[in-house]
């Protein structure tokens, strides 16, 4: 039985303001996904603040709440 590899669709960014933003997609795939991990990082000196979030699910829509706290107070 061959599987396939998830899908990805409709990513997006909303909620975006000085302490933040939300991501959100929606994951399918022929198997049960265990987790999502979305990696984010601000522009400025590179991947230095570099964080794996793992996504809340509803059904197949997966989001994080970034804060800029958590990103060296970084924006972009």
């Amino acid at each position: 039985e061959k599987n396939e590899a998830p899908v990805i669709s409709n990513a997006k960014i909303t909620n975006v303001s000085r302490s933040g933003y939300t991501v959100t997609c929606t994951v399918t795939d022929d198997n049960a996904v265990d987790r999502v991990l979305m990696p984010t990082w601000s522009e400025n000196n590179g991947q230095d603040d570099l964080i794996w979030y793992t996504a809340n699910r509803t059904g197949n829509t997966y989001t994080i709440e970034v804060k800029t706290s958590n990103h060296k107070n970084d924006s972009g």
